[in-house]
């Protein structure tokens, strides 16, 4: 099975001798193998007595455009990173086994909140349309299972999930594994085909919704959408040739492309920029652009110095127009490296049919598009022929062409094709260009860019769940959030132990969920004073108390091991080998110097374990070696003078070693940073290590 799996749908070993012997096991959806690409299949309600394929793609196309004509309000304006939303009829697969249903595929680059926003797009059509099942999965596999993954139970893993998680009616739904011999009647033990998982899906007998924590943690990232469409456009002034401001006021999706093609330029690019046939620096007017804050991000952060032959000049960093020339001058090279990857014959034929295809849009299914839109009050109740009306319908003619003629398809050199069509086709006035510069509102504040490290904290916490509230209970009470100094550090070493007894699986280790369970999350208030001054106590050998003594710390000690004793009181067994094998132990440490790096108890005579604390006095050398406190075996002897055998300090020793494995990580991640940060417990800087 194991081998059949991997395979993932394809020929192999596996499925030859199964198909062979006439068994044919489910196929699981086909894995995600490019990077940075998620893909989503919508498996729509279909009426069971369709039987012929052009019959279902037709009813697919219908779907289809009912869909678009829905999401139209939040994907008109939408800026993508990459690749837009896109959908596209697939038939009944019976080699695969797949059913007939509606297929995107979506590069997002950079920009993850694309992926997301596709989520969100496929909870609002799962929610609007009865009967419509989605699934969704990028390179990762189901990466919403990943975002719930501490919600998740124990037996949905990568392995179980195939064909089991989908989207219906704007909620997660996972198919559970039947727990019991009875449920297997109505429960797929192994991978359900995809028919097999819609019916479940879509019928009454098995609950299939997931657990609220599961959901509540995927709506927490769609639940922004669609005001997150807005709030991460950033306006900013760029000084421009006027032709180019005419491109992006046509059609402001088209800084998209133009900004990841200058970011992904090759020296071959840089060739075409050399004379700059298409943009070159003149009629400049300072213009308002519109990016998303990836967008931005990308082009303000690029460092790159323009062709002394290409005309174009920089003014310095000292002037205020620097970054908007900047700006400029980096979309006006990726906007030419564009137009300069399509021939002038391909561009001729290109541009005629862009602008067949936008300004002669016709057909039943555009003129069924049209009419969802008016159904859905996509024009908001303007009359026909409005300037707003107007506006919108164009909106809408680019939309649809280009989704349903899919442009982005054919890479750079299709987009280079509507650049050339808009330079051609629509009129330029640079008078009043010039005289709307007068009217620019501000650019908007780009301070976002830059992040503190508390700033940081504070975005890692809240995207783990778990936000910390022990700096505002500090700050509110007035005081440290910890008075106890001892408290900070038995939370530490409480919390390892944990960590360590805890038995996970050969697939890592597991951290336990008993651990914190307070209203801070689990979250350790951790107050560095205090640390840094118990630390120095116990180092320095200051007892808290008179009552502590060697015997504790050896009654403590045995009480780690449990060993089963026989009637003589001998340990049997198993318990006996491991006692011999610690015996050996010891007995090979004794010749090393692997004792003296422990930190041990101080040493104490007979007399100062009964004296109080007023009448005790400092210890002499004569009488630390006098005493005679018991010890571990194995203490190895220094000399020609014996050294006092002394218990371990476990949890001293436990703190020093983390301390220092955190330090040596140097501010970066590392296994005690991750096992501290697991446990709730978040360590300052060692700024003061600098020399």
């Amino acid at each position: 099975m194991e081998s059949y799996s991997s395979q993932q749908g394809l020929a192999g070993p596996a499925s030859n001798i199964l198909h062979s012997l006439g068994v044919h096991l489910p196929v699981s959806l086909p894995h995600v193998h490019r990077d940075d690409v998620v893909e989503y299949r919508l498996f729509p309600a279909l009426q069971e007595d369709l039987k012929d394929e052009t019959a279902i793609v037709q009813t697919l196309e219908e779907c289809m455009d009912l869909y678009l004509a829905h999401l139209s309000p939040f994907l008109v304006d939408y800026i993508w990173q990459s690749q837009p939303f896109s959908l596209h009829a697939v038939g009944p697969d019976t080699s695969n086994n797949l059913p007939s249903h509606l297929f995107g595929a979506t590069h997002f680059g950079d920009n993850i909140e694309d992926e997301w926003f596709i989520v969100y797009l496929l909870h609002q059509l799962t929610a609007a349309f009865p009967g419509l099942v989605c699934s969704i999965q990028d390179n990762d596999g189901n990466f919403l299972l990943i975002e719930a993954a501490y919600h998740l139970p124990r037996w949905l893993n990568p392995d179980s999930s195939s064909n089991r998680v989908f989207i219906y009616n704007g909620e997660l739904h996972v198919i559970p594994t039947p727990s019991n011999p009875s449920e297997l009647v109505t429960l797929p033990a192994g991978v359900p085909s995809i028919q097999q998982a819609l019916n479940l899906v879509r019928g009454q007998d098995v609950v299939t919704l997931a657990d609220k924590p599961i959901r509540d943690d995927i709506h927490k990232r769609i639940n922004h959408f669609p005001g997150k469409i807005k709030d991460d456009w950033h306006y900013t002034h760029c000084y421009l040739p006027v032709k180019l401001g005419v491109v992006l006021r046509h059609k402001p999706t088209l800084i998209a492309p133009a900004v990841q093609t200058f970011y992904q330029r090759d020296p071959i690019d840089l060739k075409a920029c050399r004379v700059m046939k298409h943009f070159p620096p003149e009629d400049m007017v300072m213009v308002q652009v519109k990016f998303t804050r990836c967008l931005y991000a990308q082009l303000s952060q690029q460092k790159f110095h323009p062709d002394q032959r290409s005309g174009w000049k920089v003014p310095a960093q000292s002037n205020p127009r620097h970054k908007a020339c900047d700006l400029g001058m980096k979309l006006a090279h990726g906007f030419e490296i564009l137009c300069s990857r399509c021939t002038s014959s391909s561009a001729d034929g290109g541009s005629s049919n862009s602008e067949g295809s936008i300004e002669g849009t016709s057909g039943v299914r555009w003129q069924r598009y049209l009419q969802s839109l008016k159904d859905k009050g996509y024009f908001r109740d303007e009359l026909e022929g409005s300037k707003l009306y107007t506006k919108l319908l164009d909106s809408a003619k680019k939309f649809y062409q280009e989704t349903t003629s899919n442009i982005s398809s054919e890479g750079t050199s299709g987009i280079g094709h509507q650049v050339l069509q808009i330079l051609q086709s629509v009129p330029c006035d640079i008078a009043a260009w010039k005289a709307a510069e007068r009217d620019l509102p501000p650019s908007q504040d780009d301070s976002w860019l830059n992040l503190t490290p508390e700033q940081l904290d504070k975005m890692l916490e809240k995207a783990a769940g778990n936000p910390s509230k022990s700096k505002d209970k500090a700050s509110t009470s007035g005081g440290s959030a910890n008075d106890d100094p001892s408290m900070d550090l038995d939370a530490v070493t409480k919390g390892i132990k944990t960590f360590v007894d805890k038995v996970s699986s050969y697939e890592g280790a597991e951290f336990p969920k008993e651990f914190g369970g307070d209203d801070d999350g689990g979250a350790i208030n951790f107050d560095v004073g205090s640390f840094e001054e118990a630390l120095e106590n116990i180092l320095s050998y200051r007892r808290a108390g008179p009552d502590d003594d060697s015997d504790d710390s050896d009654s403590d000690d045995d009480d780690d091991f449990d060993f089963e004793d026989g009637d003589d009181g001998e340990p049997v067994g198993e318990d006996a080998q491991m006692l011999s094998l610690m015996e050996q132990m010891d007995r090979e440490l004794a010749g090393t110097e692997i004792g003296k790096s422990f930190e041990k108890e101080p040493a104490e005579t007979d007399a100062t374990k009964n004296q109080s604390p007023s009448q005790s006095q400092p210890k002499s050398a004569s009488s630390e070696a006098a005493g005679g406190s018991r010890g571990p075996a194995g203490a190895a002897a220094t000399g020609d003078e014996e050294e006092e055998e002394r218990p371990v300090e476990v949890d001293v020793n436990l703190l020093k070693n983390i301390m220092e494995s955190y330090s040596s990580q140097q501010g970066l991640g590392g296994p005690a940073s991750n096992i501290l940060h697991s446990l709730g417990v978040h360590l300052p800087q060692d700024e003061d290590k600098d020399t």
